[in-house]
Order: C-alpha cells, then structure tokens, then sequence
C-alpha cells in the first residue's frame, strides 16, 4: 500500500469513528434538528416546529406533535455541535372559558412561560413577575408565546394579564408553577 492510500484509509476510518461519536452522543449540527430529533425518539413523533426562543447558550422550543399534544425542550450548544437539554409537554385544555392558558417550567436561574390564545380577540399579555418584573409580549405564532425569563421559577410565578386589541384588560390570573 502506498503512502497516499495509507492516508486516505486512516482519514476515512477517523472519520467513520468521529461519526459514530457524534451519533451516539446525540451531538447534531443545527438546533432544529437536535431538537427534532429528540422529539421523536422520546415518543412523540414527528412534530412540528411552532415556536424557539434563544437563551443562554441555546434554544427552547415549542412543538406540536400529530396528535395536536404541545411539546417544550431546548437545546445547548456544545462547542459547534447541538445537543437537547429536556422539557416536557401538554395539552391546553381551555378551562373556566378563559381566553388564555399558561404553562411555565424552569429551575432556579431560568423560566420558561408559554401561553396558548384560545381567543383571537386577544392581542397582548403581560406576565408580572413576584419581584415587580412585567415582561410583555404579543408576537403570537399560531397563537403560541414563548417567553424566557432570566430568574428562577420562584420568581417567575405571579400574574399573567390579557389585553384585547383595544389595550383592555380583559383576563388576570395568579399562575403558580
């Protein structure tokens, strides 16, 4: 075998090594499929992308699998490559004939707040925070709103308000995570 061969074969099984590392680590190139991927093998299935929000050093999403069933998880970057960091999921189920629902998860540094419209009439939300913190938003994606808040879920619980598109409180609600 020539030295050139010897070459070529010793970088093809580097690689083939390399790939089989990134593929059991679960490492993917971009965040979408990261996170996809983690997705449908955790049972989910195929799901489809509703909502991300950067954060930190990564992404959190908001997916929606087949059987209508929402589903939270994020990413994290690990060097370049992007690996899923957990979440969880649920169903909205309207209650009270509110026109909001709320879900919220995190730990101690970090939330994550998402409210789904069941009302299209609502144009705005305020969160306010127990220490006096009020994070508005009203970028709705197929009436999703992703929120991440850069305290700890203790600090995150508090009062979501609903605002129609004439500016009135129209819903308030205590939320406890």
């Amino acid at each position: 075998m020539t030295r050139r061969a010897k070459t070529v074969r010793n970088f093809a099984i580097v690689l083939v090594i390399l790939a089989a590392v990134f593929w059991r680590a679960a490492l993917y190139l971009t965040s979408d499929a990261c996170v996809l991927a983690s997705v449908e093998e955790l049972g989910y299935g195929t799901c489809e992308i509703i909502r991300r929000d950067a954060y930190e050093d990564g992404y959190v999403y908001v997916l929606q699998a087949v059987d209508g069933e929402y589903v939270f998880h994020k990413t994290k970057r690990v060097g370049p490559f992007w690996h899923a960091g957990g979440g969880g999921s649920m169903n909205f189920v309207p209650q009270d004939g509110a026109p909001i629902d709320t879900t919220m998860w995190g730990n101690n540094e970090i939330s994550y707040v998402i409210c789904k419209r069941d009302d299209p009439d609502i144009a705005r939300i305020e969160w306010v925070c127990k220490d006096g913190t009020v994070i508005a938003a009203d970028d709705w994606t197929q009436d999703i709103i992703l929120t991440v808040i850069s305290s700890g879920l203790e600090n995150a619980q508090g009062n979501v308000r609903a605002y129609d598109t004439a500016g009135n409180l129209v819903y308030e609600k205590e939320v406890i995570g």
